[in-house]
């Protein structure tokens, strides 16, 4: 398929209504994601009107965490829509991987931001699941797919009153009754992520619609194991079955999660002898307070370097601690005047095997929009892993799987590349290089 203004390089995914590319728009030689609606759904007009209404709603959401829309058009009978492309996975991908506490209410925080933002706007997306959250290059997660969004006061007759629409699995009781609704039952479909976020699979399972209608409309709020209960709080509020009883916005949302993450609990009140005890040791940490500053003020004190060397008790200093995540850095190799290849050197530092699993998701991303953006001038790969040494073999089984896996990754089999795993301390290295066979 052609669109004029466009490159396509490839597919990106597929769906039952529409097909999404990778491609760059030319007269900004910026990447895009472009959408293209199916020809026969296009001959719906229903389907072509939610289509457009969509481009619509999201190009009038100006939000760092929803995703902009830059064109709209028709183009040999083939509706198509140009977004940002996001080059961070979409949540699936993350769930599966494994998600940090720290990771789930940064995603949370960001999709409730979009939501308040949509719902201050008078829109209600209604299709609240983790296929339509994405993630930049930046990790930082985005809100996409508004083909269902309405107006919370709606006048455009596109659904008619009892129609259901959205996703059984994450619908709020009212959605999934066919009655009508507001931008609660966004927060409630949020809930449901959250959930599944945190346990991997939704919180109710079955393939029969009625049963799943039941499910949400009556079974009980689940909760979860010791190892997530801080969440249980914030689950109960957001998948209440009466939407009174729920977070009111998203704006509420955000003020628990921040909450969760800087817990602010008061110390308990002393009992007069504590206290009696405590006034004594204020007074005698002031006083042998005051004398050291005084001391420090007439002495000089040596280094910590000089005052170890001098100590015939001291200590080798501490291994360097590195910085958990993973890094990126491209190096320029210059060959024969003017032509340039590049090698991208990529770092993974973690301290669990749980973790490097997240990073190793994201690499693979981060290796395909390399190679697409270098393409014949992909030289290298440099892959330098600081991680625990029981670790080592499963980091080169995932390395080899995908070195095999072709497809997408079938360039790595064209570029040099080279692994150094080193224990996380940095005591020992192991060199390593993935085969063909």
């Amino acid at each position: 398929m052609e669109i004029p203004g466009y490159t396509i390089s490839r597919e990106l995914g597929r769906g039952g209504m529409a097909t999404v590319y990778l491609g760059v728009q030319e007269s900004f030689g910026r990447k895009v994601a472009i959408k293209v609606l199916d020809a026969k759904v296009a001959q719906d007009q229903e389907f072509a009107e939610r289509f457009l209404r969509e481009a619509r709603i999201v190009a009038g959401l100006s939000h760092p965490h929803i995703v902009p829309v830059y064109d709209v058009g028709l183009q040999n009978e083939h509706y198509y829509m140009t977004m940002d492309y996001l080059s961070g996975g979409v949540l699936p991908q993350w769930i599966k991987a494994g998600l940090e506490k720290a990771e789930v209410i940064q995603i949370c925080r960001e999709i409730a931001s979009a939501l308040q933002f949509a719902h201050d706007n008078g829109y209600i997306h209604r299709d609240i699941k983790p296929d339509n959250i994405m993630f930049r290059g930046d990790n930082s997660a985005v809100l996409t797919d508004f083909g269902v969004a309405r107006a919370q006061k709606a006048s455009e007759g596109l659904t008619q009153a009892g129609t259901i629409i959205g996703t059984p699995t994450y619908m709020s009781p009212e959605q999934i009754s066919g009655e009508d609704i507001d931008s609660r039952a966004d927060l409630y479909s949020l809930g449901v992520v959250l959930y599944e976020m945190l346990m991997k699979v939704p919180p109710y399972q079955t393939d029969d619609f009625l049963a799943m209608a039941l499910k949400h409309v009556q079974d009980p709020i689940p909760e979860f194991p010791w190892q997530h209960a801080e969440f249980q709080d914030i689950l109960n509020r957001l998948m209440a079955k009466d939407a009174e009883d729920r977070f009111q916005s998203g704006r509420e949302l955000i003020k628990a999660l921040k909450q969760l993450e800087h817990p602010a609990d008061p110390p308990p009140v002393p009992t007069p002898e504590q206290s009696v005890r405590h006034n004594e040791s204020v007074v005698t940490e002031t006083v042998t307070e005051a004398k050291t500053v005084a001391k420090s003020k007439t002495e000089a004190k040596p280094d910590n370097i000089t005052a170890q060397a001098q100590s015939p008790d001291a200590k080798a200093p501490a291994a360097v601690k590195r910085k958990e995540g993973l890094f990126f850095n491209e190096k320029t190799v210059k060959k024969l005047g003017m032509f340039k290849s590049y090698i991208l050197e990529c770092e993974i530092t973690s301290p669990d095997s749980h973790h490097f699993s997240i990073l190793f998701s994201r690499l693979t991303t981060k290796l395909v929009d390399w190679h697409d953006e270098r393409d014949k001038k992909s030289k290298g790969i440099e892959l330098n892993l600081y991680i625990p040494p029981w670790t080592f073999q499963k980091a080169k089984d995932a390395i080899q799987k995908l070195y095999q896996s072709g497809g997408t990754y079938a360039f790595l089999q064209s570029v040099a590349i080279e692994v150094v795993l080193t224990e996380f301390d940095g005591q020992k290295s192991e060199h390593f290089s993935p085969s063909k066979g």
